[in-house]
This record gives structure tokens, sequence and C-alpha cells, in this order.
């Protein structure tokens, strides 16, 4: 990358006859890359002949600056192939990167707004699978979402392959092989649950019997009946 700096001649300015003063001033014109600019190195200040100059800039920090964002700076091949990356993935279903997401609010606004409305959509479905019980209950939520994408939406294939993404990485995660496979699966899986809950129950209750603490005779007494007199 090439960089060069000329420090142009005093300029001197605003002289005023009777005070003999004027101000001055050193310009340097900085090129990096194939871009040229004139800045003020030093302003001063001149009186009878002798000039008192204060640090304007500091061209040091100023060209790396300019190195840095001329880097970043992209030539219309390089922005071509961007944009066209970034339609590809968003017509694939795929998400864009946080660099690739301000690049496209920067230069296709329209089409930013309509990437989030589909994110917005594709997000709403695995919120939903997140609470599904079974395979069933998640293809159901899954079939919902798709068909409810309208036909007139100009973005609807777009829509549809993200919410395909998002099915595809949910039924691909460990978990989804663990949901039982229908709701009538789920409700048994339940029952044996429970029952497994009240033989443990009952497995404690055994465990805590103390038959030291027990006698015949307060069965007796617990099962005879109380009266109640009246003075």
């Amino acid at each position: 990358m090439g960089v060069s700096i000329n420090i142009n001649s005093e300029v001197y300015k605003n002289y005023a006859a009777s005070t003999k003063t004027a101000t001055a001033i050193k310009k340097a014109t900085v090129s990096v890359k194939n871009s040229a600019d004139e800045v003020i190195v030093y302003e001063g200040s001149v009186k009878n002949g002798k000039v008192a100059y204060t640090f304007k800039l500091d061209i040091t920090s100023y060209i790396l600056d300019k190195i840095k964002n001329s880097s970043n700076e992209m030539t219309e091949e390089e922005k071509e192939k961007m944009s066209e990356k970034i339609y590809q993935k968003i017509k694939s279903g795929k998400k864009l990167t946080p660099e690739e997401e301000r690049y496209l609010q920067k230069t296709n606004p329209m089409l930013f707004q309509q990437y989030k409305r589909i994110r917005a959509m594709a997000d709403a479905m695995a919120a939903q699978l997140k609470h599904a019980k079974s395979k069933q209950q998640a293809n159901d939520i899954i079939t919902t979402s798709m068909s409810g994408v309208s036909d007139k939406d100009p973005y609807k294939e777009f829509v549809l392959a993200a919410l395909n993404e998002v099915a595809k990485a949910y039924k691909s995660a460990p978990g989804y092989s663990l949901l039982p496979d229908t709701d009538a699966d789920l409700a048994k899986r339940r029952n044996v649950k429970e029952n497994d809950n009240f033989e443990k129950d009952a497995e404690e209750q055994d465990d805590n019997f103390d038959p030291m603490s027990w006698s015949p005779i307060q069965d007796v007494i617990d099962a005879m009946p109380s009266f109640n007199f009246s003075a």
C-alpha cells in the first residue's frame, strides 16, 4: 500500500498591517492508496517576523487511521461478491454473521428488514420446539409453522428455507432422539414414571417403619369410637 507525505510551504493569512501579525499554517498532503488529503499539521501566529507554531495534528496517528480505513474499503468487485454471498445465505435459510448483518443494513436496508423478519419467524418456531414433549408434537409445530407461510409472501422461499434449517438443527440434536415418538408413548412413559414414584414412596414408608414402636394395643385404641360427654 503506497503512502506519501508532502509537507507544503508555510501559508500566511489574516495579516494585519497595524500590528504586523498574521496566522501561519503548515499543510501536508497525505496520500494513502489512491486517496489524497490536504491536512493542517501546524498552526501558529506571526508577529514581527517571528512564528510561534502549535502542533495541530499527529501525522502518524492520522496515517495509521487512513491505512486502517482504506483496508476496510472494498472494491466494486468485492462488494458484488459480498452482496451475492449474503443473498444466497438468506435464500438458503442460513444466519448471517454480525459483520454481514452490518454490511447488509448499510448497503441494502430493505433486504435487511426482510432478513430480520425471516429470522424472527425462524426463532419463533425454535422457541416452540423447546416445549415439545414428543416427536409428534415437534413435527406438528414444524408443519403448522411451514403451512402458515402465505403464498403471497414474496420471500416465502426464503422463510421456508429458514424454518427448514431450524427443523434440521433441532432433529440433529441429541435430545430429539430421546423424545417418545407419539403422545401415546409419552403418556405411557409418564404412567410408568408415576408408578415408579408410587412404589418408591411405599418403599420409603416401609423403610421408615419402626417395629419397636408398634403396639397392638395402640391399634385397638385407635379403632375405638370416641364419646362426647356434655356437662
